[in-house]
């Protein structure tokens, strides 16, 4: 996937199409379900930096063209976007996958549902070196490191 910048514009095959149109009708339903909407205010997702936070940089123009308002409040880890969400400073957010927020509700009590889907990273380490994986080296075995 090629990064996105505001000032290039980038193709969008059937992936990232569908991509856009889940993280609109995320968008779109929690305006439904806070009102804002009918206020017209905008709606407030939280994202994490990079990615994210560039991906919903283009649901917001597509969103607008539909008269669909998007605030996007950018975080810098993966705790704050689920607390923010859950004392009601953010209408959604959109960054984890289902086992971290299983865990999250799970640990913190939070009383926040999936909605719908948004991408997902995986990573991988390389190495010339290494030939076979080592508890050293493994990455982490909690519900925030599952794929």
């Amino acid at each position: 996937m090629r990064a996105i910048s505001q000032r290039k514009v980038f193709p969008v095959n059937n992936n990232m199409r569908l991509l856009l149109q889940s993280a609109l009708a995320l968008a779109a339903a929690a305006a439904f379900s806070t009102g804002a909407m009918a206020q017209d205010k905008p709606i407030k997702v939280g994202v994490t930096g990079g990615p994210h936070a560039q991906i919903f940089e283009q649901v917001k123009k597509v969103a607008e063209k539909d008269g669909l308002k998007i605030q996007i409040v950018e975080f810098s880890d993966y705790v704050q976007p689920n607390a923010a969400l859950a004392a009601g400073d953010l209408d959604a957010n959109s960054y984890q996958h289902k086992p971290y927020l299983d865990a999250q509700v799970a640990d913190r009590g939070y009383k926040l549902v999936s909605v719908g889907y948004t991408v997902n990273f995986p990573i991988g380490l390389y190495s010339k070196k290494v030939k076979k994986p080592c508890a050293a080296g493994a990455a982490g075995q909690g519900p925030d490191q599952a794929a």
